[in-house]
């Protein structure tokens, strides 16, 4: 059964690709589903950012909260909502990741434009969601 939901990804992926390639609907910032882009050049230009903004204006802060959706599928959430608490990642930063980590849902915003909820279930797929 495994190979199967596998091979069907396969192909529900390489369908998503050649629909995104053919009809091109993405900014060049786009790093999802893009052949030659990569996650380092996403960090990269992110720093890059970052430092010109610093270099602008010494005083302003850069504060970055990554997340891979799927690294917490099959996480026990609510104790790794006590590491967090216990090495004092409180905060602003706590409430996103606790409130991420317990309703499992994200908005996506694009050209000033906010989406609807996504949901994202516990053992969800990569490319399905």
């Amino acid at each position: 059964m495994n190979f199967i939901y596998k091979t069907l990804e396969k192909l529900l992926l390489n369908h998503i690709i050649h629909h995104l390639e053919t009809n091109n609907p993405l900014p060049a910032e786009q790093h999802c589903f893009t052949r030659g882009h990569y996650t380092q050049d996403q960090i990269l230009l992110f720093i890059q950012h970052a430092r010109d903004a610093q270099n602008k204006y010494p005083t302003n802060h850069t504060v970055a909260n990554l997340l891979d959706l799927t690294a917490f599928d099959k996480v026990w959430k609510n104790r790794l909502s006590s590491y967090m608490r216990d090495f004092l990642l409180i905060g602003r930063h706590f409430c996103v990741n606790y409130d991420f980590l317990r309703n499992r849902r994200f908005k996506v915003k694009y050209n000033r434009t906010l989406s609807g909820n996504f949901y994202s279930k516990p053992g969800s797929s990569r490319a399905l969601f």
